[in-house]
């Protein structure tokens, strides 16, 4: 129901509840005033009719010359001067072949907002793309960022669903990849949690956060983690689903570390897993978690070994250290028994002597820099081979 009011200003609105209209808003009839109302006001009484303010003060019932609103046709944010959102403002379709008109939210009921938003959140519940697209025409930046009394957006549902073409289409409209409920929870934690693999890819691929945390602190890799660690994996019926955890777990964690290469690892401890279950004997069981340097400068980091690859595990295990080297100095061929190794000299940026490393231990960057700057210059670049019993 819409009442047509002249404001003195627009309140500024919270859009995070469960609807975008002012809890005080007088429900009102059906009714519009046809009359030229340039120079006059509307107000509405409790019992829902509409009065005429004669310029007296004295109020004159209107019953006659009044149309029915047909439906809510879309929304969209009511900008200031300043190009800042001042409220949300509805596009009212009437019964009659009046022209449709722009309606602030104060100035529609309940009754028409529920019925328009229910729509809304019915389809996303139920993967109805063809209702959302079409509620969502000349309605797209509103109702992509549109939350419910959770403080779920659309995506939230769709994800929940696993209708990957939704997803996609909310998405392609605007909305928040990275938005969270009251529980933290965003559309990557939920479409995770219920091991929807291809609705995974598509959020991260639009750039969802797995890193990001929920109420309980945890993040979407590690929620998934819990997930595998507490499938049985003895139960054949369960077998499909660990599939799909591990297909989840590959989705995402390229995303978490892919950027970030490690220089090399410093320490390592064993962690109770936090997927450990109540134990009658023995020690709770343990993950090893190793301390990580960044080549970027970032601070160290605890990692679990799961997410470290194996030959950077496998050399801390065996003693190797890693450190930067700046650049290579010379090169020489070392014969171990018969079998002729090529090592150079590298110059640490750590300020540690310069040492002879076997060319398998070096960057391939550095090597070709070296080997490109040799080329260039009359050195030869070579030291004779050395014999190594």
């Amino acid at each position: 129901m819409v009442a047509r009011m002249e404001r003195a200003a627009c309140a500024q609105q919270s859009f995070s509840a469960s609807t975008w209209y002012s809890k005080n808003t007088v429900s009102v009839s059906k009714l519009k005033n046809v009359k030229d109302q340039s120079r006059k006001q509307l107000v509405t009484k409790a019992a829902g009719w509409k009065f005429w303010e004669k310029e007296e003060g004295e109020f004159e019932l209107l019953a006659e010359n009044t149309v029915e609103v047909e439906s809510l046709r879309s929304v969209r944010f009511a900008r200031n001067d300043a190009g800042n959102i001042a409220g949300i403002e509805y596009l009212v379709r009437w019964n009659d072949t009046t022209e449709e008109t722009w309606e602030p939210v104060q100035n529609i009921a309940e009754d028409l907002l529920r019925d328009f938003e229910g729509a809304w959140w019915e389809a996303a519940k139920q993967g109805d793309e063809y209702t959302l697209r079409e509620i969502a025409t000349g309605s797209e930046e509103v109702m992509a960022s549109a939350r419910d009394k959770e403080g779920r957006t659309a995506l939230h549902y769709v994800c929940g669903k696993g209708n990957d073409s939704c997803a996609k289409f909310l998405l392609e409209i605007g909305a928040d990849v990275n938005a969270a409920d009251k529980d933290k929870y965003t559309p990557l934690h939920i479409s995770a949690g219920y091991v929807h693999v291809n609705t995974v890819r598509t959020l991260v691929m639009y750039g969802a956060d797995p890193s990001a945390e929920d109420s309980a602190d945890r993040s979407v890799l590690e929620l998934v983690k819990n997930l595998e660690n507490n499938t049985p994996k003895d139960n054949a019926d369960l077998f499909r689903r660990r599939l799909q955890l591990r297909e989840v777990l590959a989705a995402l964690t390229p995303v978490v570390y892919d950027e970030l290469i490690p220089l090399n690892l410093l320490d390592k401890k064993e962690v109770v897993s936090s997927a450990a279950g109540p134990v009658k004997d023995g020690p709770m069981p343990t993950q090893t978690h190793y301390l990580v340097q960044w080549a970027d400068d970032e601070e160290d980091e605890w990692v679990p070994a799961d997410d470290i690859s194996e030959d950077l595990v496998e050399d801390f295990e065996a003693g190797l250290e890693y450190a930067d080297g700046s650049k290579l100095l010379d090169k020489r061929t070392v014969v171990f028994g018969d079998v002729p190794t090529l090592e150079y000299l590298v110059e640490w940026s750590d300020g540690e002597e310069p040492s002879w490393e076997p060319e398998s231990h070096l960057a391939e960057l550095l090597v070709r820099e070296y080997e490109e700057g040799i080329a260039g210059s009359s050195k030869t670049g070579y030291t004779e081979p050395e014999l190594c019993i």
